[in-house]
């Protein structure tokens, strides 16, 4: 595949903000820590088998050049804790809210919350069925994306949710889940891939090709984005870079650099998750890396033409998420080669070079209707390794000085 003669549309665009950080405890679930009656009450979902298929049908007749890449469908839930789910009391702690979802056959499950409002000391976490994967905890500091919470996608077809309340903070609704995103399409965590895969000839970004690229992979993320359409709710994967400033360390703000066609909105923005570090520790591809995501972003600024779009984390990323600001070069001068660092189909993280000079083009796709300005692009012909694909798009491309030259509108390949 690498061989195959391809284009793709690379955009140099950035722009800058102020914004106040906030960060997330790091506890561990009551429920997980004290003994607890048994089962938990669940909800069970069926497969939403005629969303999938007109989801398939859509991404089938799809002969657009963008890269953006879906593979959830969503089901509209409406779980809180006044009518859902059960409390429980830990002695001298406080209450437990927990609630299970089980969906037939789903590859993986990710929630949206509304309404979110929670008080200093309460804390809130979305864990497997066996506990050996978590997301959370959200607490308090989590309010500041306008009442959404976008969790991450957990492998397989069964979550619980959980609500520590304190003793000194009553019971009541504190958020509602609205909607469920059903994994159709999706890789595990072996990279055994279930019903989609990324394509042989990508690279691992820690094997010997990405040696010269260890510290600028670490301001890569995945996005993993809500969206909605006709009534009905799709959840996509992108890529986008956390951008460096010209200021002091202690001043930099979170800012991701993406697509415009992967996020567009402020709306969109909150609905979306962020992952670092989702990665093989090794080239033999036996070790995953500890993944860390944030939940919601601002919309800074985004322009159709230039199909770019810049977000600001709701947190500051902490040393879990082993954050790395990119450096960036606005220069008209060509670039000499590139590497591009992607999330493939939601992908681990991969690796894309060219050696030779990129070209100048203009960026159009009649499919989404995106019709860049004139000669904004940069245009590598044909990656002399690795490929990028759908998932890829808003991905950065680093010049042979390892500054951020642009980020990935779309392609041939």
């Amino acid at each position: 595949m690498a061989g195959l003669h391809t284009r793709f549309f690379i955009l140099a665009v950035l722009y800058y903000r102020a914004f106040t950080p906030t960060y997330a405890q790091n506890t561990t679930a009551w429920s997980l820590q004290y003994r607890l009656p048994d089962p938990v009450c669940y909800s069970d979902l069926p497969e939403p088998v005629k969303e999938i298929e007109q989801i398939l049908k859509e991404e089938n007749d799809d002969r657009g050049a963008t890269k953006a890449w879906v593979y959830a469908a969503g089901i509209n839930v409406r779980i809180d804790p006044e009518t859902s789910g059960q409390w429980d009391t830990v002695p001298g702690k406080g209450y437990v809210w927990r609630m299970g979802i089980r969906a037939a056959n789903a590859l993986s499950l990710s929630i949206l919350l509304e309404n979110y409002r929670l008080r200093t000391g309460e804390a809130l976490y979305v864990y497997d069925k066996a506990a050996t994967r978590t997301a959370g905890p959200f607490d308090a500091r989590n309010n500041r994306n306008g009442g959404l919470l976008p969790v991450e996608s957990l492998p397989g077809n069964d979550i619980v949710i959980e609500w520590n309340v304190p003793t000194t903070s009553a019971p009541r609704n504190g958020f509602t889940v609205t909607s469920v995103g059903y994994g159709f399409c999706d890789v595990s965590e072996s990279e055994k891939i279930v019903r989609a895969a990324a394509a042989s000839c990508n690279v691992n970004i820690n094997c010997k090709t990405g040696n010269r690229w260890q510290r600028e992979k670490r301001s890569v993320v995945r996005l993993s984005t809500i969206i909605y359409s006709n009534g009905s709710a799709k959840t996509q994967y992108c890529t986008g870079t956390l951008i460096n400033q010209a200021v002091d360390a202690a001043d930099k703000k979170p800012y991701i650099l993406t697509a415009r066609h992967c996020i567009s909105t402020e709306d969109m923005a909150r609905r979306t998750t962020f992952t670092f570090n989702y990665e093989y520790a090794d080239c033999p591809n036996t070790n995953l890396s500890v993944a860390k995501t944030i939940s919601g972003a601002d919309l800074v600024a985004t322009k159709k033409e230039l199909d770019f779009t810049l977000l600001e984390l709701s947190e500051t990323p902490n040393n879990q998420c082993n954050p790395f600001y990119a450096g960036w070069n606005a220069s008209p001068k060509t670039p000499g080669g590139a590497a591009g660092i992607h999330h493939p189909q939601g992908d681990v993280k991969k690796i894309a070079v060219e050696h030779d000079p990129l070209g100048v083009g203009t960026f159009n796709d009649d499919q989404t209707d995106l019709h860049c300005d004139k000669d904004a692009h940069w245009i590598v012909k044909k990656w002399d390794v690795g490929v990028t694909e759908k998932g890829s798009s808003g991905s950065p491309i680093f010049d042979p000085g390892h500054f951020l030259a642009g980020t990935l509108s779309g392609g041939e390949a």
